[in-house]
């Protein structure tokens, strides 16, 4: 930055022509010779780390975030008697779907205005909701005192309906969360010290396929979260951390845990990042960290206790390099920064009696938090001060979690792990299965002598008829050898 262009820019604001972000960029270039910036006084463009191509404001270089502005509570339900007790809750697109736990309702708010959430419909099921869970067109929610799991469909957010229930007074005593995973939920309950599976796949009548009772190693289960093959369960009163495997849903099977009664405390919210596992702890007033490598030999990495911004931790969320923990007793919110998961460290805390009167569990998406508030009776929403973008082109982009409002187009998508659908699929194209270059095809007119395939791929026709529907590769390597089915 040249002593000429900074005099250009204090003269355009001593001169009248400017404001008073001139002067802070005048004063900020004029501090150190060495801040990389680079303004261009002709064309008005800024250049960080290198000059400006021409745009307004070009970077060579990266950018990073960091967190920090106060977070800031931007619009609420309050004393809501169908938020009564509030518990549970989760986001899609524009609707926020909560659980009154001492209303027995689920509660479905719009949140597409953050300033002004309202609710857009309301549904009553089994006594004492807890979390809620939801996967495509259907809430998922574990019911306490109910001992079920109710299903809700809530394709019209305005008009939720109860379309399934399972009771199990046995395995589903306390039911307080679920997870979903395929055809599959995992509850667990905390007076019967179980994680039970649940076939979903008819959504009316959901049933019973499996469950795993443990006084000692699931002793007062309370919040579960499943990634890949293994659930992930906090156990309250065992002060644990507990995975099972959960490949065949039709035998858990407990592979490891670890426990401390003063760093892993009454362990209510779970969330996993990575190889690590974060728990809220109630009663150790903290978070704790798991190394969760090795399923069968878990590790306590790191944990954070602060009996002040933290006192009674409920729930947590974690994006990127930041966990977001509610607490219960502190009325607050916390932003702790994991980026070293072995030393977590309290960055922010946002403490509001009214607006955050007992927050229980929370979710992200986002630059927002949206928290339910038990004595509050009610749903929050925080602003958590990140970036809004109008548009962006973006060549190369890694991100620790997606929420997509709206459509997402993608040229192509390569999915590492696995992938979980709970909706509807539409892929404009053909689809490949496995490695071996087999494919799932869609078209009109008999694909023999037209289309080309790896034996084994299937071809169905949307203009077939009795037996000229569906098509199957059985010989060949062009467009030859398919034989109708």
């Amino acid at each position: 930055m040249s002593e000429q262009n900074i005099n250009d820019l204090k003269h355009k604001f001593l001169g009248g022509t400017g404001n008073i972000n001139d002067l802070m960029l005048a004063v900020l270039l004029s501090a150190d010779g060495n801040t990389g910036l680079n303004w261009d006084n002709d064309d008005g463009t800024l250049g960080i780390g290198e000059p400006s191509d021409g745009a307004n404001l070009h970077v060579g270089g990266s950018i990073e975030q960091v967190v920090l502005h106060d977070p800031v509570v931007t619009g609420s339900i309050l004393a809501d008697v169908d938020l009564n007790g509030a518990y549970g809750v989760v986001t899609v697109g524009d609707y926020a779907y909560s659980t009154g736990g001492f209303a027995s309702k689920l509660v479905v708010s719009d949140i597409s205005d953050k300033a002004n959430p309202v609710v857009a419909g309301v549904v009553a099921v089994s006594s004492a909701p807890r979390s809620v869970s939801v996967v495509g067109n259907y809430a998922y929610v574990p019911c306490s005192t109910g001992t079920s799991l109710d299903i809700v469909d809530i394709s019209d957010p305005t008009n939720p309906s109860l379309v399934g229930s399972v009771v199990d007074a046995v395995n589903l005593n306390g039911a307080r969360d679920v997870a979903i995973s395929g055809n599959f939920a995992y509850v667990v309950s905390t007076s019967s010290d179980s994680i039970t599976s649940i076939d979903i796949s008819d959504p009316t009548n959901p049933l019973v396929v499996d469950a795993l009772i443990s006084g000692t190693n699931l002793n007062g289960a309370r919040g579960v979260v499943v990634s890949g093959k293994y659930a992930y369960v906090a156990c309250f009163d065992g002060n644990m951390l507990s995975i099972v495997d959960i490949s065949n849903p039709a035998a858990l099977v407990r592979l490891g845990g670890v426990s401390s009664a003063t760093l892993i405390k009454q362990p209510i919210g779970i969330d996993i990042s990575g190889k690590y596992a974060y728990l809220a702890c109630f009663g150790g007033d903290g978070l704790a960290v798991i190394d969760v490598e090795d399923p069968s030999s878990p590790i306590l990495a790191g944990n954070l206790i602060d009996s002040t911004n933290l006192d009674q931790a409920r729930g947590v969320s974690v994006v990127g390099d930041y966990a977001y923990v509610t607490a219960y007793a502190a009325d607050a919110m916390s932003i702790i920064d994991i980026s070293d998961p072995t030393t977590p460290v309290r960055v922010n805390t946002i403490t509001d009696a009214t607006n955050l009167n007992t927050p229980q569990d929370i979710h992200i998406s986002g630059r927002y938090a949206y928290l339910s508030c038990t004595t509050g009776d009610g749903l929050t929403i925080v602003d958590l001060n990140g970036t809004k973008l109008m548009s962006a082109e973006i060549d190369n982009l890694k991100t620790h979690h997606l929420d997509v409002d709206q459509d997402a187009r993608v040229g192509e998508l390569i999915v590492k792990s696995g992938a979980s659908i709970g909706g509807h699929c539409a892929i404009a194209g053909r689809l490949a299965l496995g490695g071996g270059g087999v494919e799932f095809i869609t078209g009109t007119g008999t694909p023999e002598s037209a289309v080309v395939a790896q034996v084994g791929s299937i071809f169905t026709r949307t203009d077939g008829g009795a037996s000229t529907t569906m098509y199957i590769k059985e010989s060949g390597t062009g467009n030859t050898g398919w034989v109708a089915k």
